[in-house]
């Protein structure tokens, strides 16, 4: 992704899970995620659905409902997949 996500979640501690969110590029709502520990760095995961839904990540995690603790506006943006 050329562009600055919308918006970055991060969850867990030692072990966590990184999200990247795109609300609507080209059409499309856009999330990477990535997964990480103190050890390893896992490869980052790309889903995309259409504008104004919500990926697999983003509901098993349940973004909609938790967003101001988990999540952030105006990212960084590191990973380029």
């Amino acid at each position: 992704m050329t562009t600055m996500p919308d918006r970055t979640c991060h969850m867990g501690g030692m072990t966590r899970t990184n999200i990247w969110i795109w609300d609507c590029v080209n059409g499309q709502h856009v999330t990477i995620h990535q997964f990480d520990t103190d050890m390893k760095t896992y490869p980052a995961i790309i889903e995309k659905t259409k504008c104004g839904k919500q990926t697999g990540i983003e509901k098993e995690n349940y973004l909609e409902y938790n967003f101001e603790d988990k999540c952030e506006e105006a990212p960084e943006w590191k990973v380029k997949p």
